[in-house]
């Protein structure tokens, strides 16, 4: 981490198209913005969001390109996160009968989960890290002990 660096960086977990083609482009819309919605809480916490839907959201269904190299950029973008917050609904499509998990989000919990970066699940947990990480950056000392990593859940 460059030491001049001012704010932490919050990757944002949440499903795209998951794994198959969402079942419309409203659908695929509403995932993005729902993402969207959380990358500027995250900013407004004052932390860097990194916000995979944003850097691809026009790019589905390119000729040539697969959806794994876009799950390879966003694990390259997570690995150089402080945190990672989850989007409401995460694991679920926008329509909450369908029991359909995102693998995509799933992987990228997991990640955090087997590298030891801390999940974050709501506005409040993003706004306390912030906080915490500016502190913990700017004296070196803690304000509070860390919330525990999220388990990996069964599938």
């Amino acid at each position: 981490m460059p030491a001049d660096r001012k704010r932490p960086r919050v990757y944002v977990i949440g499903p795209v198209i998951g794994p198959f083609r969402a079942a419309s482009e409203y659908e695929r819309r509403a995932h993005i913005a729902r993402a969207e919605a959380i990358a500027l809480a995250v900013a407004r916490a004052g932390a860097f969001p990194r916000c995979p839907h944003t850097h691809t959201a026009h790019f589905d269904g390119v000729a040539g390109v697969d959806n794994a190299l876009w799950m390879e950029l966003g694990l390259d973008m997570l690995s150089e996160c402080d945190a990672a917050v989850l989007v409401p609904g995460w694991q679920r499509y926008l329509d909450p009968t369908i029991e359909v998990a995102s693998h995509g989000s799933i992987a990228e919990r997991d990640w955090c989960a087997a590298h030891g970066l801390l999940v974050l699940r709501d506005q409040a947990e993003v706004i306390a890290f912030v906080a915490r990480w500016k502190h913990d950056h700017d004296c070196g000392e803690r304000l509070s002990p860390r919330p525990a990593p999220v388990p990996v859940l069964p599938r």
